[in-house]
């Protein structure tokens, strides 16, 4: 019947030629980029205006219109999040002719032909030449000083980089060559930036920036170790240092707090909230007097939020990050994915043969036939169990207490003469298993020795044969 259904559903879908239309379902990954790249290019966007980091939108359509030309649908987005925060500029005019500008310019057939280096040079030279020419006829070139402009060129070149190593990895995916410490910092990076351009910026006299800065240092130092806590941690410090004019001192807090994160990996997260907290607070009293260089409620918002997500979130977390660090069990993960679809292959296949040697032939019912189908039947159902079994992950039991005692003692044996009642074998079987066979003979002297000796051999032979 399903082979029928199927050869019916064919007849009505062929197009020209009796050939078999193709219907063509919607590509998940191109689906889950273009949302990625929509919601970046928005909240970029904001971020750009909303704390005067106005390059970031350069750098943002330079990368996009360097992948292709095609991104240029990203444009309206990264308008509509720059125009929506214009007020928070005086000079928002210029940074928008500088974007423009650099826009057009792109989008040529001669500089689409240059790589990422002239490409970067290329908009900085474009954006500081409007931006001059701006203040010029503005009148505020004071405001526009040296200082400025590399500040300028710096925040514009490294974002560049960072947004052609996100959108890379969200196109390509995380490669066997890839440096994970390198992926988890622009992950880092973009995520931060995407919260600033939520343009919320105190909940309660509370910073979001800080306390998401503290979540991100304490989470990657938790899930990946110290080195990756501390260097997360700094980078989100000096990006809030950018974004917000904040102290030098929390790329330093920020740090040390990840560093410490990494070094209570695999532990209770509770223990992990309280000594995160306590040690951003000493962190914060470096001054020597009651005045904090951050918030009190900052890590202490972040350690609650690390501490009450559920297990299985922060299991789904931690295997993450064992993918962008292609640890062991990144390893582990993609044996078991192969094997899993190969699995799915053969099931697939033993439908498939369920299928064509259905009952329904030329010469009616067949028995044989039958039974063959149930065969192919069973067979693919088995495999469908076996594939879902390979995508059940066991939790190991922690033993939280010891729960057994060594205790070591001396065995002996009893002899008759100098003859033992006891036989032992210690033999290879094949090249990965090993008998080891102890038999204690009935009685004592040479016919105790000569049962327990044919018991060890005759079970060796046994198991030498296979059974």
């Amino acid at each position: 019947m399903e082979l029928l259904l199927d050869n019916l559903r064919n007849a009505f879908f062929k197009g020209k030629h009796g050939k078999t239309r193709d219907v063509a379902l919607p590509d998940k990954h191109l689906l889950v980029q273009v949302v990625a790249t929509l919601s970046v290019a928005l909240l970029a966007g904001r971020a750009a205006f909303a704390y005067s980091i106005e390059p970031v939108a350069i750098a943002l359509i330079t990368v996009l219109l360097m992948r292709s030309k095609a991104n240029i649908y990203t444009l309206p987005f990264i308008l509509i999040g720059m125009l929506s925060v214009r007020g928070t500029s005086y000079a928002y005019l210029g940074d928008l002719a500088a974007f423009f500008v650099c826009a057009v310019l792109f989008l040529l057939p001669v500089i689409r032909k240059f790589p990422l280096a002239l490409r970067a040079l290329a908009a900085s030279a474009v954006m500081v030449s409007v931006k001059v020419l701006y203040y010029l006829w503005a009148g505020l070139l004071f405001l526009y000083d040296g200082m400025t402009m590399a500040v300028d060129l710096l925040i514009l070149l490294a974002f560049i980089y960072v947004f052609w190593l996100f959108f890379h990895v969200l196109s390509k995916g995380i490669g066997a060559g890839r440096n994970s410490l390198e992926t988890v910092m622009v992950f880092s990076i973009i995520v931060l930036l995407s919260v600033g351009g939520l343009a919320v910026m105190q909940i309660s006299s509370v910073s979001v920036l800080h306390v998401m800065a503290f979540l991100i240092a304490l989470a990657i130092g938790y899930g990946m170790g110290p080195a990756e806590g501390g260097l997360v941690g700094i980078i989100c410090g000096f990006l809030i240092m950018l974004m917000t004019y904040d102290t030098p001192a929390l790329a330093g807090i920020l740090g040390s707090c990840g560093a410490i994160s990494g070094l209570f990996r695999g532990k209770h997260r509770l223990v992990v909230g309280i000594c995160y907290v306590g040690l951003a607070l000493a962190f914060g009293m470096l001054k020597g007097f009651p005045e904090l260089y951050i918030s009190i409620y900052a890590p202490v918002a972040a350690a609650a939020i690390f501490v009450l997500v559920p297990r299985r979130i922060m299991d789904q977390f931690v295997k993450l990050l064992s993918l962008l660090r292609q640890d062991d069990n990144y390893y582990e993960l993609m044996a078991k994915r192969k094997v899993k679809e190969q699995v799915k292959e053969y099931a697939d296949l033993f439908e498939r043969l369920a299928l064509c040697s259905g009952s329904v032939a030329a010469d009616g019912y067949h028995p044989a036939r039958d039974v063959m189908t149930q065969q192919f039947k069973g067979m693919a159902k088995s495999l469908n169990k076996i594939a879902t079994d390979l995508s059940t992950e066991h939790q190991p039991l922690r033993v939280m207490k010891k729960r057994y005692d060594l205790q070591i003692a001396t065995a002996t044996y009893a002899k008759e003469g100098k003859i033992s009642g006891d036989s032992c074998l210690c033999t290879p079987i094949d090249n990965v298993n090993f008998l080891i066979a102890l038999s204690d003979g009935m009685g004592q002297g040479l016919r105790a020795a000569e049962e327990s000796n044919l018991t060890v051999n005759t079970l060796y032979n046994l198991m030498k044969a296979g059974f």
